[in-house]
């Protein structure tokens, strides 16, 4: 774990390994987050064939573990990654083009959140198209498991706070 900064309070993280595409939208992400007057640390989870290149534009390498899985797997973990108390992860392939504290601003209080946030029911018209058509009959699939709503957002950002909820 490298550290450049002492305050790990608050702080976004990404997730970049393995081929070089990856490790140049981490770069691209950590120089478009410097460029909006950042106010908090930014750290990347990568392997260790990757550390090396992205220590310069990061404030804390956290090393891959790949036991938690391959490819988008690793975000179920990242709550296991993160050195900050409060958390925004964005995906690698993100760039800031408006200073982030809004986001903080708007998620600030909570445990969990996502923007856009929706839950499938079974019952609605959207949920018939692609990419919701993952499950072929959602009512069914509600039944089986025992529950009225399942959870659906796009994970590319989120906010969460090292808490029970979360």
């Amino acid at each position: 774990l490298f550290k450049r900064r002492a305050s790990l309070s608050q702080g976004l993280i990404t997730i970049a390994y393995g081929p070089e595409k990856y490790i140049r939208m981490a770069r691209a992400l950590a120089l478009s987050y410097r460029r909006q007057n950042p106010l908090r640390p930014f750290a990347v989870v990568t392997d260790d064939g990757n550390a090396r290149a992205l220590e310069h534009y990061f404030d804390v390498v956290v090393p891959l573990n790949s036991t938690y899985g391959l490819g988008v797997v690793q975000k179920l973990s990242v709550d296991r990654y993160s050195p900050f108390d409060e958390t925004l992860f964005v995906d690698s392939d993100c760039i800031f083009y408006k200073s982030p504290e809004r986001i903080w601003q708007f998620y600030a209080g909570k445990d969990f959140t996502v923007k856009g946030w929706r839950y499938l029911t079974g019952r609605t018209e959207y949920e018939k198209e692609s990419p919701y058509e993952f499950v072929q009959n959602m009512p069914d699939f509600l039944k089986q498991n025992n529950i009225s709503r399942f959870p659906h957002f796009n994970s590319g950002v989120f906010f969460f706070r090292k808490s029970k909820i979360a």
